[in-house]
């Protein structure tokens, strides 16, 4: 039987959990964001056991803005040529009403939510 608790979470934020090809679980969330971990918190609280996939690391770990509070939106709307670890790298096409200019569109990815 597999529990995923808070304290788990951290523990996997630390060292992510390798697994052998065989293994099975009852349920695989895809996504780890604030929905996904609800999700799989609740289905882990019975008997299933229960994996958890996210696409992002744990954002605070390559990202040193994560710790300024509202710093998060920083990027939003900022120059495509940037892109963090915790962004997919979203980018418009060309906008008429601006100038033809392309604009970042961020979408994050980590462990809790972006």
């Amino acid at each position: 039987m597999s529990r995923l608790t808070l304290s788990s979470l951290v523990l996997l934020l630390s060292a992510p959990l390798t697994l052998a090809w065989e293994s099975t679980f009852d349920y695989i969330v895809v996504g780890g964001g604030t929905a996904g971990a609800t999700l799989a918190a609740r289905l882990a609280q019975g008997s299933q056991s229960v994996a958890l996939i996210e696409a992002g690391t744990h954002y605070e770990s390559s990202w040193a803005l994560a710790a300024i509070p509202g710093a998060d939106v920083l990027p939003v709307g900022s120059d495509p040529s940037t892109q963090l670890d915790a962004d997919w790298g979203f980018v418009t096409t060309p906008q008429t009403h601006a100038a033809g200019r392309e604009v970042h569109f961020a979408r994050g990815k980590g462990l809790g939510g972006s």
